[in-house]
Parts: structure tokens; C-alpha cells; sequence
């Protein structure tokens, strides 16, 4: 399997699993209701730190520029709670992928 795909494969996994955290039914949905614009947020954090995917490639996933990408990877650093929710995220998908080679 092709690394590029096994990183779209991992990133639409951060995406169920946010979606299913936030209890949002679309994160690429173009709504900037707060709560689920801090899912979106936390899902392009959690994909930019466990993939290879550029800005552009995560971009289109959610159907926005790679600046807009970035300001996400931005609010996530810069606030302290959505930071604690992308790591928190970022545990339950590396604790899936390990269960997933057992």
C-alpha cells in the first residue's frame, strides 16, 4: 500500500473520530458554529502531526485553502484546551492503530 494512502486512511479516521467526539455529524461542514469549528480544528492538528499530508492535501480534505489549515494548527497550540482535546484525539488514534496490528 502507497504511504500517501495509508495518510488519507489515517486522516479520514481522525475525522470519524472527531466527529464522533464532538458529536458533530459532518466536520467538513462550512458552518463556524464554535463547537464545530474546535472540531475541525483538532482534526487537522491531529492529521498535521500523524501524517506526511501537506497543508494543500489536508486542505482539500476539508475543502479549505492551506492558510486556513494552518490558522487551525495555529488556535490548537495557542489555546490550551483545544490543545488537551488534539492530544487527547491523537491518543485514542494511536491507541486504535495499535490495536488494529494486534
Amino acid at each position: 500500500m502507497d504511504l500517501d494512502h495509508c495518510d488519507y486512511d489515517l486522516a479520514n479516521e481522525v475525522m470519524d473520530l472527531c466527529e464522533r467526539r464532538f458529536k458533530v455529524r459532518d466536520i467538513t461542514e462550512r458552518r463556524r458554529h464554535g463547537y464545530l469549528v474546535h472540531a475541525r480544528h483538532v482534526a487537522v492538528w491531529v492529521i498535521r502531526q500523524m501524517t506526511d499530508l501537506s497543508l494543500p492535501e489536508i486542505g482539500r480534505m476539508f475543502d479549505a485553502h492551506h492558510t486556513t489549515i494552518l490558522n487551525s494548527i495555529r488556535q490548537v497550540e495557542k489555546i490550551p484546551k483545544l490543545f488537551d482535546r488534539a492530544r487527547v484525539i491523537q491518543g485514542l488514534v494511536t491507541t486504535e492503530l495499535q490495536k488494529d496490528k494486534l
